[in-house]
């Protein structure tokens, strides 16, 4: 939609240099936050923001136009519900690494290009990266989520978008929004640098007899969890702007929830763009 605002409009007023003097990793980290309304525009000393852009901000911003976001609540809900687990046995189901004694059960999970740690001691959880770095807030609710769902129908192998989702017709614009069109807009003409980004995390890419794209691609956001890309690029010359498709296995709501789901597409995305322009 013309009016709403999109992480790669904010991401063209910074600097695009990751000074990180807004408290954020990457300017995109920045810009996805603004867009979540979890952060403000002054974060930035070098924001250029246009007149059309501060207009969309302030429309953005207003009252009625506020989304729903996690917080604490909902983090709080899912770490009980995970405390009744069987750490074990969701283990074997998401492919996890597990491990015990008589003090604490540790599960390791591959979340893109990191690792995350989950320590269970007594009735306490503990949510951190390997390196013992905090997690965001969010990232916390995505690998709990993850976790609690335990994915329990395994993966049938078959593709599907949103809109084939039970109950995604609400969805389907917050992918569109989020993910889809940052990912066109950033990466149009762009073909060999989305093939650049790519490998940098766990991945596989389609071969041409099975993709009816420019380039088709899966990314692994979890071990079980693939989320698989279709890119077609642009044709200037055509008339034809470039075209991005996100499709899920067809069981991924046995591993996901839906608003979950358009979050993990959110940060596939921002983490495609993010390391450099």
């Amino acid at each position: 939609m013309k009016d709403e605002i999109t992480p790669i409009e904010i991401l063209k007023a910074t600097p695009r240099n990751n000074c990180k003097e807004c408290g954020f990793e990457t300017c995109m980290a920045f810009a996805t936050s603004l867009v979540r309304r979890n952060t403000k525009t002054d974060k930035c000393p070098y924001l250029e923001i246009s007149k059309e852009l501060k207009e969309k901000l302030a429309k953005h911003f207003s009252e009625g136009n506020i989304e729903r976001k996690p917080g604490m609540n909902a983090l709080t809900m899912l770490e009980n519900k995970i405390k009744e687990l069987d750490l074990a046995q969701t283990s074997e189901n998401l492919k996890l690494d597990y491990e015990s004694d008589s003090n604490k059960e540790i599960l390791r999970i591959k979340y893109l290009d990191t690792v995350v740690e989950l320590k269970k001691v007594r009735e306490n959880l503990i949510l951190k990266k390997d390196n013992g770095e905090e997690i965001d807030i969010y990232d916390k609710i995505l690998v709990y989520n993850y976790i609690f769902f335990s994915g329990d129908k395994g993966l049938s192998g078959e593709w599907v978008g949103m809109e084939s989702l039970p109950n995604s017709i609400s969805k389907v614009k917050a992918l569109e929004k989020g993910a889809a069109a940052p990912l066109r807009e950033h990466f149009s003409g762009k073909l060999d640098l989305l093939k650049q980004k790519i490998i940098k995390y766990p991945h596989k890419i389609i071969g041409k007899e099975d993709c009816i794209a420019d380039l088709c691609f899966v990314i692994y956001l979890f071990p079980m969890l693939p989320v698989r890309i279709n890119f077609w690029d642009a044709m200037e010359e055509e008339g034809f702007e470039a075209s991005v498709k996100f499709l899920y296995d067809k069981n991924v709501i046995s591993y996901l929830d839906l608003e979950s789901l358009v979050f993990a597409s959110e940060k596939i995305t921002e983490k495609l763009i993010e390391q450099g322009y």
